[in-house]
């Protein structure tokens, strides 16, 4: 019987008991533009109502500068619970490839797309 329980724990996913509600905590949207941009606008409109169906803080942190790389490779290197979120444009994702030699990030291998356009 206990050989039976030990076997069970172990097949369990990692955490499976742990497992909390989404979001436990408050978000954090990274926005690679200042306060005051549309892309800024549009992350807290964003905030505001995902705060009023979860009723968890949203936390908009404007990381400007360097073509939206600085933001970008802050929510990369981002634990990835989901409590990191780049509001990004296509400068980040998609025009800067193709501008930079080196990118301290991976625009397709270091994120997830939560919604589309």
């Amino acid at each position: 019987m206990v050989g039976a329980t030990l076997l069970a724990l172990a097949a369990a996913p990692p955490g499976a008991a742990l497992a909390q509600p989404y979001p436990s905590k408050p978000v954090t949207f990274v926005v690679p533009f200042a306060a005051g941009s549309a892309t800024d606008q549009l992350a807290r409109a964003l905030g505001q109502s995902f705060t009023e169906q979860t009723r968890q803080a949203v936390v908009v942190d404007n990381k400007a500068g360097a073509s939206g790389m600085l933001a970008a490779q802050s929510a990369a290197r981002a634990a990835p619970d989901g409590y990191t979120v780049l509001i990004t444009t296509n400068t980040t994702q998609a025009a800067n490839e193709h501008l930079y030699k080196k990118l301290p990030y991976d625009p397709v291998k270091d994120f997830a797309p939560v919604t589309g356009s």
